[in-house]
């Protein structure tokens, strides 16, 4: 395999045991249904658009978000983006959707992941010493509700929407 620098993201290509560096200074990507690439670099959480068929970038990225943390999610359209940040240790759940931002404060949570349809976010929130998935309606502005009582980590989405997959120590994935 050839060497990759570390803080690019790559695409890897198994039949052929190779990587194509995409973005240099780069971390944590996704690509959306829109056709954009979107990353965190340097505390902000930035956008470009990007043809998956030739695996390049066209234009300028942007900044989407300042001063974010690395742990965030998007719907499937990419018009809902959910991360958290944690100035002080203290996480907010911080929602962007078009020009719109708002935050909710989700102590000790981590691992957003937004459902398809970016009407609902889980995150896995630490209770006393048990890890648990909890869910955020992300319209209402209602408390959060817990999910799981018997532990849960990364929380994510089946690709329709209707099911919730997480991991369960002991247990495997569980929906």
């Amino acid at each position: 395999l050839q060497p990759v620098r570390f803080g690019s993201l790559v695409a890897f290509f198994e039949e052929e045991r190779r990587f194509v560096e995409l973005i240099d200074d780069a971390a944590a990507g996704r690509r959306t249904r829109s056709g954009h690439l979107v990353f965190h670099r340097r505390r902000s959480i930035w956008s470009v658009p990007f043809d998956a068929e030739s695996l390049s970038t066209s234009g300028e990225a942007a900044v989407i978000i300042e001063g974010a943390g690395n742990e965030f999610s998007l719907s499937d359209r990419g018009d809902l983006l959910a991360e958290l940040d944690m100035p002080r240790g203290d996480a907010r759940l911080r929602l962007v959707r078009g020009d719109t931002s708002f935050s909710r404060p989700d102590t000790n949570a981590l691992s957003p992941s937004v459902s398809p349809s970016g009407e609902q976010i889980a995150v896995q929130r630490l209770l006393g010493s048990d890890w648990e998935i909890w869910i955020h309606e992300a319209a209402s502005g209602l408390p959060a509700r817990q999910l799981t009582f018997d532990g849960g980590f990364f929380p994510i989405w089946s690709p329709d929407g209707r099911r919730l997959l997480f991991w369960r120590p002991g247990k495997g994935l569980l929906s």
